[in-house]
């Protein structure tokens, strides 16, 4: 049963984790008439053995890293379980890691997985990158010369050699052959978050317009269309933020209701403004305008 079930195995562990390497390790009774006093069994399992063996074929893993036990026929990757000795059991898989791993380079890095195409969280034009080399050394990556900016990627392979692979989504940076990253090296990636900037004030209730006073960081904001505010009354939906004077990477909406104010022109503020309003709340129901 086991042995017939190892293509498919195989096959899940290789499509659903994009691994490199799949190894099925077995620990069973290997040799024929023997009582394995550990176990309480007297007959040998060799379809776990040939199935150690057939996923072992499979991923194409050099033999030397899977025999260890001479008292018995090679079945790369499965071991007695009745012998009395199990030291270097792991030492091929070990080593057949390390292997694969060491080989591995990254030519995409993430700054931030994300599933969705939404303004990224972080300001783009103020990303650090510092790469830490597998002996420990720090390198501060230059925008231009070791990588750039690529945006939002989906199902982008992150690996480029040994083979294309690791693919994550989210939005990335791309980098050059100065700047690509070999296992066991990394890099840290430092952002600031992305400025807010707001273009309506919800007011907590219908005020009378003529009694409002704004001051936007001490400064006297006046009734404008140009560089003040306006009172648009009642919206039963309203973004209250917009995208920031000199950005080209949009906002994420905020919506909200209730009794707004619009600022236009220099009024707009962004996230650490002080906001100063007083008005006279007018007491009459509220009305859809």
């Amino acid at each position: 049963y086991a042995q017939g079930k190892a293509t498919t195995i195989y096959n899940y562990a290789k499509n659903s984790m994009q691994a490199e390497q799949v190894r099925f390790m077995t620990m069973v009774p290997r040799k024929n008439a023997v009582v394995c006093s550990s176990v309480g069994h007297k007959q040998p399992a060799h379809g776990y053995a040939a199935a150690s063996a057939k996923i072992h074929a499979l991923t194409g893993s050099p033999l030397q890293y899977a025999c260890t036990d001479k008292s018995i026929p090679c079945m790369p990757d499965s071991y007695d379980i009745c012998s009395s000795s199990y030291e270097g059991i792991f030492n091929g898989i070990d080593d057949s890691i390390q292997d694969t791993l060491i080989k591995n380079t990254y030519r995409y890095w993430p700054i931030i997985k994300a599933n969705e195409t939404t303004p990224p969280p972080f300001d783009p034009s103020k990303v650090q990158i510092t790469k830490i080399g597998q002996g420990g050394e720090i390198v501060e990556l230059e925008e231009g010369r070791d990588w750039k900016y690529v945006g939002y990627r989906s199902n982008q392979w992150t690996r480029e050699t040994p083979s294309k692979g690791e693919p994550m989504t989210g939005y990335f940076v791309e980098l050059t052959d100065s700047g690509k990253v070999e296992y066991p090296a990394c890099l840290v990636v430092e952002t600031q978050n992305l400025a807010d900037c707001y273009q309506y004030i919800q007011l907590q209730s219908k005020p009378y317009t003529s009694s409002i006073t704004l001051k936007i960081n001490g400064i006297n904001i006046n009734e404008s269309n140009i560089d003040g505010w306006k009172d648009v009354g009642y919206l039963p939906k309203q973004d209250i933020k917009m995208q920031c004077p000199g950005s080209s990477y949009g906002h994420t909406p905020e919506n909200k209701t209730g009794h707004f104010l619009k600022l236009n022109g220099s009024a707009t503020y962004g996230n650490n403004a002080v906001i100063e309003l007083s008005y006279e709340p007018d007491s009459s129901p509220p009305t859809e305008e």
